[in-house]
């Protein structure tokens, strides 16, 4: 073997031949190096005084994981520029090229002729693009014009041109948009524009144009100016009338809303070390809102199911002994029974302090408050027909200081504690007759006063809890720990009737309680199982002192097994208040899931969800099945057909795309209007995944149908 040091050029081969130290014939294993560039072929020939080069047999190019092979290469090593002839090409990060002609025009950019494109690997890729001409440029774009889209050998679309990113960097570009039909908006589409401002922020806007309805504009923002801070804002927007209950435009006064909207924004901005802003917005123009666009929402990580909007800004200074907040609340729900009521609690801008300092002899911890409250409501009954609106304002001060200890003893910890309240509601306004609660006066320390339109409460809780030191055992196979806690809690009783109660603590319930609390723990290698009952006293009653027996029990294995049941039992109705269970199972390829939850004391329109999934999963594809129905039951009940959704998805799965298809029907009882008719709705969703290009799911078709009922 020879080496040859031409100036940044090294050259190895098994043979090499040179007449005048200029010109180089190089044959057998050839071996070609430039920097961080290595060429191999079967044969070159090298024109030192040039810079120009030429390759030919079996010709491989690597740089920066980067490889191109070919028949034959003409490279100038000077310039870095060059021409690859019938070339195969690999780009990072999966990125396949086949060319008749590759043009190397600079250090990192290619110009192809007679070119294919995909992310797949392997010789029969699963989809190409094909091009007539492109362009690449390493870490940007590649571009192509007159491109066709094959699956397999299979045309499945054209464009003159297109462009693609080829780098893992967020970029500035028109996003897959949403296409489909819905029998409510017609045909639609929802193109995106993503925009990226800077290295901290970027934007997309959207807008959904359908054949039926107004245009639905969306903008999403993101920004974080720094590891302790974050902005998220999304906004949507249709200039039409807002939907109210009578199918008008619903009325504030005289004045008749419109524009419909939703905001949602979760931010946390570090304004200094100790100062902070956080803000949690999500509104929405009416009752419908939700039901009408929830499919077409992009925003990030938003859910909402129970149909209530919270609204949160607030200002915060944080010192060792105190933290102040200056905020501003705004909590908005609807309640779609056999009325319709719309409600709004607003704390315009309150202060408070609090804090909890446990590093002194008693720990302490104290809150205090002033509020700026108005509650409106707006009610429609359909019985009726009749409408009425509600306002109330008042101002509110509250203070709250609790003392405590931890006292370690030799079987356990005793922490007692007393907790003093003061409250003064006063500036009264409405424009309904608010009936004033009575005067009571139980001692010094708890009494409610009422003087004019003026309300003064203090009240006092005393708490003692006593959590026993962790009793256990280690068995041949697994260890059990027990852990008891016995408390009791004293609040005493004054007459809080017909007093306000919009906001927390406005009423201190009475209490005298005792409880019990009972857990073990349960662990081995392959399995954990943990079992809970906590079990209440309450003497401020005459009869039925038992609190609902609450059981906990939640099991898992390594095997793929995992359960969870919450039981709250009450003995004196002979039934359940609670009850909550979660069941998983993975056997195999199979996937076996369950949700059963009932709440009596819930205040939505269904206290009762019950859930059931089951999945198919292998390398190739999968199949999957999901009922979920709820409802209204008085008891513990199966029953729950006030909404039933149906669910079954088939997604196919390969090394670089995927492929889906969903049904999913929805029968919903109309309950807005006292009747047991229904809606049917029946959507279809497409899904198509690409490797590099992103997942795209969208409903394509959906229409409702109307059911009639009893």
């Amino acid at each position: 073997m020879s080496s040859y040091a031409a100036e940044n050029v090294t050259l190895e081969a098994d043979n090499v031949i040179s007449s005048d130290k200029n010109y180089y014939e190089a044959k057998g294993n050839v071996k070609v190096f430039q920097g961080e560039r290595t060429l191999t072929a079967d044969e070159i020939k090298y024109y030192k005084d040039r810079g120009f080069l030429e390759a030919t047999g079996n010709v491989r190019i690597i740089e920066n994981g980067e490889t191109v092979d070919c028949d034959r290469l003409e490279y100038d090593t000077n310039a870095q520029t060059g021409k690859f002839f019938q070339a195969d090409a690999f780009i990072q990060p999966y990125n396949w090229f086949k060319a008749d002609e590759v043009h190397k025009t600079g250090k990192d950019s290619y110009y192809l002729k007679g070119t294919t494109f995909t992310t797949c690997s392997g010789d029969d890729p699963a989809w190409t693009l094909s091009a007539s001409s492109a362009k690449i440029d390493v870490g940007g774009y590649f571009s192509g014009f007159n491109v066709a889209g094959w699956a397999k050998s299979v045309p499945v679309f054209y464009s003159p041109y297109i462009i693609y990113p080829i780098k893992n960097e967020r970029e500035t570009g028109f996003l897959v948009p949403k296409v489909g039909y819905s029998s409510d908006l017609g045909a639609f589409i929802q193109p995106k524009f993503y925009y990226n401002i800077d290295v901290d922020k970027d934007t997309t806007f959207a807008a959904l144009f359908n054949q039926n309805d107004n245009t639905l504009y969306a903008n999403e923002f993101r920004m974080r100016p720094s590891t302790e801070s974050s902005i998220y804002n999304y906004v949507e927007y249709a200039a039409k009338s807002r939907k109210s209950p009578t199918g008008e435009a619903e009325k504030t006064g005289p004045n008749i809303e419109s524009g419909r909207f939703f905001i949602y924004n979760d931010s946390s901005i570090a304004i200094t070390k100790n100062l902070r802003l956080d803000i949690d917005l999500e509104a929405v123009s009416d009752y419908s809102y939700q039901d009408d666009y929830e499919d077409y929402n992009f925003a990030r990580n938003y859910d909402n199911e129970d149909e209530n909007f919270y609204n949160n800004i607030q200002l915060s200074y944080g010192s060792r002994f105190s933290d102040i907040t200056l905020k501003y609340n705004d909590t908005m729900s609807y309640t779609v029974t056999s009325s319709y009521m719309k409600e709004h609690t607003y704390l315009k801008p309150s202060i408070s302090a609090e804090k909890d300092i446990s590093d002194l002899p008693v720990s302490v911890r104290y809150y205090a408050a002033h509020d700026e409250v108005r509650n409106t409501k707006f009610i429609y009954n359909y019985a009726t027909s009749t409408e009425e609106n509600r306002k109330i304002d008042y101002s509110r001060d509250h203070a709250s200081l609790m003392f405590y200890k931890p006292v370690p003893v030799y079987i356990g910890t005793f922490t007692p504690s007393v907790t003093g309240y003061l409250t003064k509601w006063y500036n009264f306004e409405s424009n309904f007759d608010m009936t004033m609660p009575q005067t009571d006066k139980v001692s010094g320390l708890a009494y409610l006063n009422v003087d004019g339109d003026t309300i003064t409460r203090r009240m006092y809780t005393i708490d003692y809890s006593f959590a026993m030191n962790e009793i256990f055992r280690n068995y041949k196979n697994f260890r059990h720990s027990i852990y008891n806690t016995l408390r009791y809690t004293q609040t005493p009783d004054i007459d809080q009737t017909n007093l306000v109660d919009y906001i927390d603590q406005d009423v201190i319930d009475e209490t005298r309680n005792y409880s019990y609390s009972l857990k073990n723990y349960f662990k081995s290698h392959d399995w954990t199982l943990k079992l809970e009952n906590i079990q209440g006293y309450e003497m401020t009653r005459q009869d039925k002192r038992y609190e609902p027996l609450v059981s906990k029990a939640e099991y898992s294995t390594i095997g793929g097994f995992y359960g969870y049941l919450e039981h709250q039992y009450n003995y004196y109705e002979k039934d359940v208040d609670f009850f909550l269970t979660r069941l998983s199972l993975t056997y195999g390829k199979f996937v076996i899931s369950g949700r059963f939850a009932f709440d009596k004391e819930t205040s939505d329109d269904k206290n009762t969800t019950i859930q059931g999934k089951i999945t198919y999963t292998t390398p190739v594809y999968d199949l999957a099945y999901t009922r979920t129905s709820s409802g209204w039951n008085n008891k513990l009940s199966a029953k729950a057909d006030t909404s039933v959704d149906d669910a079954l998805s088939l997604l196919y799965k390969s090394e670089c795309w995927e492929a889906g298809v969903s049904y999913i029907r929805k029968t919903q009882i109309r309950n807005v209007a006292v009747s047991n008719a229904s809606d049917v709705e029946h959507v279809i969703m497409l899904t198509l995944g690409l490797k590099g290009l992103g997942r795209y799911s969208s409903s394509v078709y959906s229409t409702t149908e109307y059911e009639s009922g009893d």
